[in-house]
């Protein structure tokens, strides 16, 4: 099955493709009727990603330089040689103003949403990179998710899962018996239709995914029914897993 996906895989291509999107993303505004709110959040969150993207990549640095100086101090150096400098932790100016967490992902669901307007085109996309290379996938037939739930902390579920080559994430749909679990039947915006009896539950795009649903009252089980299906951008592809049960009790 082929498959077009623009979606970045790894730390630095997402970083990439997020300075590039919140770049020039105010320049299709009024084509493509986008909030000013929207742009605004779209470039705000790119900086605040950017400057801790970067902060995480200096402190792994300085940590390297830190571990090599300790063992320099403590063990000193060849003959010969001088001692090194000592690390200092190089100056990045305060953070950006903070912006809700998901930022990215909120840029990416938008990108999607203008790939669906009457008024897109390829040029549009290529210089948003919003046109991913074909890739091909094996059939659809074959991904079919097998999870595993045991007990996490506070007694909350956790799903284990493992994630293929080529797929973007999975969803997760609950049931629990003799009740609905107060769980909505659809994600905001109605994007994800739950099988028959369940409800969604959530998404992941990295294993593991915690079951956040309240507990029962201290001391009552109650028995929760899981079922998963992989998706590629918003499409869901292939089957979906068995259903696995798996019973909670309150914390006493």
């Amino acid at each position: 099955m082929a498959k077009k996906s623009f979606t970045p895989e790894t730390e630095d291509l997402k970083a990439s493709w997020f300075l590039n999107f919140a770049t020039k993303i105010p320049g299709y505004s009024l084509k493509y009727n986008i909030a000013a709110t929207e742009i605004t959040d779209v470039v705000d969150s790119e900086a605040h990603f950017r400057y801790w993207n970067n902060y995480f990549k200096a402190a792994k640095e300085y940590m390297l330089k830190v571990t090599a100086y300790k063992n320099e101090v403590r063990d000193g150096v060849p003959a010969g040689a001088e001692p090194s400098v000592m690390p200092v932790f190089p100056p990045l100016g305060p953070p950006p103003v903070a912006t809700a967490p998901g930022g990215y992902e909120r840029a990416i669901a938008l990108g999607l949403s203008m790939k669906k307007k009457s008024v897109y085109t390829v040029a549009d996309g290529q210089d948003l990179n919003l046109e991913g290379p074909v890739i091909t996938l094996p059939p659809a037939s074959t991904y079919k998710p097998v999870i595993t739930v045991v007990a996490g902390n506070n007694g909350k579920p956790d799903v284990k899962w493992k994630k293929p080559a080529g797929v973007h994430g999975i969803h997760f749909f609950l049931k629990i018996e003799g009740k609905n679990g107060g769980l909505p039947p659809t994600p905001p915006g109605g994007m994800i239709e739950a099988p028959a009896g369940f409800n969604y539950l959530g998404s992941d795009t990295q294993p593991h995914y915690k079951d956040n649903t309240p507990l029962p009252a201290a001391g009552q089980s109650q028995v929760r029914t899981y079922v998963a299906i992989y998706f590629v951008d918003e499409e869901n592809i292939g089957q979906y897993s068995n259903e696995v049960k798996f019973t909670v009790t309150g914390v006493i």
